[in-house]
C-alpha cells in the first residue's frame, strides 16, 4: 500500500507532463473516478524524445476513502494494469 498527498484532478491532470521519476513525457487520455473506491486512468503513454516507450489501456486502482477525507491522503490498495504495450531496447556496444 502507498499514499502521497491528494491533489485535485482537472483537466490538466490529463496533459503530457514530464514527472521528475520517469524523465519521460507522460499522456493521459481521462480519468474516470467511481464511488468511493476506485479510479482509472486511461490510454496512457510514456515516450522519451519522439520514441514511445510504452502504451497503457487502462490503470485502475482501488483507493482507500477514510484517509482522503479525514487526512487529506491518497491511498492505494491495488492496482492493475491493462493492455500493455512495452518496448524494451538496449543500445549496441561499439
Amino acid at each position: 500500500m502507498c499514499s502521497f498527498p491528494s491533489t485535485r484532478c482537472s483537466k490538466a491532470c490529463a496533459q503530457p507532463h514530464k514527472p521528475n521519476c520517469l524523465g519521460a513525457d507522460v499522456s493521459i487520455g481521462y480519468v474516470r473516478i467511481h464511488p468511493f473506491r476506485r479510479l482509472n486512468v486511461d490510454d496512457v503513454s510514456i515516450a522519451l524524445g519522439s520514441d514511445t516507450i510504452a502504451r497503457i489501456g487502462t490503470i485502475s486502482a482501488g483507493i482507500e476513502i477514510t484517509p482522503l477525507i479525514t487526512r487529506q491522503q491518497f491511498v492505494v490498495d491495488y492496482a492493475l494494469v491493462d493492455g500493455l504495450d512495452l518496448a524494451v531496447t538496449r543500445p549496441a556496444p561499439d
